[in-house]
């Protein structure tokens, strides 16, 4: 997911797996059309008929989910599977627009977005299962008009999470598409949506967590009603999307900061300051007792989520850090508008490698031995151990960041479709 500040020096681009995904590594952590899906052949573009001869059900992932755009509620991006050096299309189903959003997943389906205001089920074969078409009243007296869903979708506790850009946080059933409640925060939600869970005995310990993107005020609802807890006090402009431990919620701002929140009350526990022109637009990633961000200006830090201490930074990045990171036991990696890839030791924050691709690569994810990255249109694979890209491939004009389905790489297309990607001969 690419998300960017606004400031009068620069311009705005394109835009958790429970919490005990947090510990280290994190990955031991009525009706519109249906949509199409067929078989991905060599070529990208093409598709075809359905057959006539109803499959066998798909096999399910073994493997860890996929519930958020960058994995676990953690955002850390990280899924503990082996994929192949070189990758070939699976499938592809037509959703019917746009599909710049990451999908997001379950073991038993698939689920994407469309700019349609339409949410799309299929099974691991591409085959559809459901189509939810979403409205919302903007105005009071006007009819219904398509939801615009610009944030990720999110997945907790076999509920799907939608939300618009005006303000309607849908919660769904998986199975069937079917409304479990509504409510309207009544402020542009664009980043994803994330669960806490309080280590409390309170009646109601869990928290939908939601920021108004113009103001960066952070919402709290009910989880099972979606009513209203908290909301605290605004902090500046936000593109990021929230990580979350029972304690506290993080995010990054246009005020160059990240922010750390009670997750019981919405107050203020503290600010981490980056410095000049360090704005936060990406989401921060979580792992242990750590919390991960880049910056505008291009440092990357290592933070204390306890108390707030810088552990390490790093500046060799030449761009804009702005994208959602990816954390493993021993590797983080995050991209820049300078076209590269970056891969750190997570330890100490030294660099590793950096890899220059020929596009402006999205948030990365982590798989056992190599980094998956979108750029632009492009998908590619590269080793975690240098950075050499052993396979790259060409899905369409622009794709969005990766998901880990299992042993598939799946991604949201600008042609309207989704493209899931697995290894040869498997």
């Amino acid at each position: 997911m690419t998300n960017r500040c606004a400031s009068g020096l620069w311009a705005i681009a394109y835009p958790l797996m429970l919490l005990t995904c947090l510990s280290l590594g994190c990955g031991s952590d009525p009706s519109t059309p249906e949509p199409s899906a067929a078989p991905m052949p060599d070529s990208a573009a093409a598709t075809h008929d359905a057959p006539s001869i109803k499959p066998e059900p798909p096999p399910r992932p073994t493997a860890p989910l996929w519930p958020t755009y960058h994995g676990p509620a953690s955002l850390c991006g990280y899924a503990d599977v082996s994929i192949a050096d070189t990758l070939e299309p699976r499938w592809r189903a037509e959703l019917g627009a746009e599909v710049s959003k990451t999908p997001v997943a379950d073991n038993e389906r698939i689920y994407a977005a469309n700019s349609n205001g339409e949410i799309h089920a299929l099974d691991f074969s591409g085959k559809p299962i459901w189509t939810r078409a979403l409205t919302e009243t903007l105005v009071e007296g006007k009819p219904p008009s398509a939801a615009s869903i610009d944030a990720p979708l999110a997945l907790f506790e076999s509920t799907l999470i939608a939300c618009s850009s005006g303000g309607t946080v849908f919660a769904l059933d998986p199975a069937t598409g079917e409304t479990r409640w509504e409510s309207n925060a009544h402020v542009p939600l664009l980043g994803s949506p994330n669960l806490a869970i309080l280590d409390t005995s309170e009646a109601n310990p869990r928290r939908l967590l939601l920021i108004d993107q113009a103001q960066g005020s952070l919402h709290a609802l009910d989880f099972d009603t979606g009513k209203p807890i908290w909301k605290s006090k605004g902090i500046a402009r936000c593109d990021g999307s929230p990580a979350a431990t029972a304690e506290v919620v993080i995010f990054g701002s246009c005020n160059a900061a990240l922010h750390f929140f009670s997750t019981k009350d919405g107050s203020l526990v503290r600010e981490v300051d980056m410095g000049t022109d360090c704005e936060i637009a990406g989401g921060v990633a979580l792992s242990g007792d750590s919390a991960y961000s880049g910056s505008r200006c291009g440092k990357f830090v290592q933070v204390n989520v306890r108390t707030g201490a810088i552990v390490w930074e790093n500046t060799e990045c030449e761009g804009e850090a702005m994208e959602t990171p990816a954390v493993s036991e021993s590797s983080v990696a995050f991209t820049a508008n300078d076209g590269c890839v970056y891969l750190l030791e997570r330890a100490s924050g030294k660099l590793k490698w950096r890899t220059k691709l020929e596009d402006t690569p999205s948030s990365p994810v982590l798989v056992r031995n190599k980094v998956v990255v979108s750029a632009d249109g492009k998908l590619h694979v590269l080793a975690l151990e240098d950075g050499r890209v052993l396979w790259s491939y060409e899905v369409s004009d622009e794709i969005s960041s990766p998901a880990i389905v299992g042993e598939l790489v799946v991604v949201g297309c600008d042609d309207g479709s989704v493209a899931a990607f697995g290894s040869k001969g498997a």
